[in-house]
């Protein structure tokens, strides 16, 4: 089912009007998911991109699935605030890119 008269966020929206500026980008076939800072995603497609192609660009390091799900941080509560960013699970540190790769899951 297609969005009909929905503005879909752009990466400088996201990235600029949010706190954390970071997100998960979660498989569509697998478990997989890793945090991605929005910076990245700005300087490489710009900031009047559409998050779409983003979501439809990644692909999974674990299965090679094309497509994901970009998903904004939660708030934990008012002690903690935003979740922080887990550098653990985070790419590009895992992933090799090049000019003609997306980012990978």
């Amino acid at each position: 089912m297609h969005r009909r008269n929905q503005t879909v966020a752009t990466l400088g929206q996201i990235h600029y009007d949010a706190s954390p500026s970071w997100a998960w980008l979660s498989c569509h076939c697998c478990p997989h998911r890793v945090a991605m800072t929005l910076a990245w995603a700005v300087i490489r497609y710009g900031p009047h991109v559409s998050t779409d192609v983003l979501r439809r660009r990644a692909r999974c390091s674990k299965c090679g699935a094309l497509g994901a799900a970009l998903m904004r941080t939660s708030y934990v509560n008012m002690a903690i605030g935003d979740r922080s960013f887990p550098a653990d699970l985070t790419w590009p540190a895992d992933v090799a890119v090049t000019q003609t790769t997306a980012p990978s899951v």
